[in-house]
């Protein structure tokens, strides 16, 4: 299964409509909820969507990095298509 950031460039078979991805050494904002100490990575979670025969989903910036989208800006280069 591929991924692409085309909308209509493959047919739904399911959508996962909120997911995260992070690292744990990345810099939190202040005043966090919390603090995980494991890492959300964009491949893990693609293979979790092909696993599951997911073809679409919608990632949000988790609100632990704050407005700092860097990294979750970076990762979305990683997705082909």
């Amino acid at each position: 299964m591929t991924f692409s950031l085309c909308h209509g460039a493959r047919p739904v078979s399911a959508v996962d409509g909120h997911a995260h991805v992070f690292r744990h050494d990345l810099r939190f904002a202040e005043g966090r909820r919390h603090s995980p100490d494991f890492a959300a990575l964009l491949a893990d979670y693609l293979g979790l969507l092909d696993a599951n025969g997911i073809s679409h989903a919608l990632l949000i910036q988790p609100s632990i990095l704050g407005t700092d989208n860097t990294f979750f800006l970076a990762s979305l280069v990683y997705i082909p298509g």
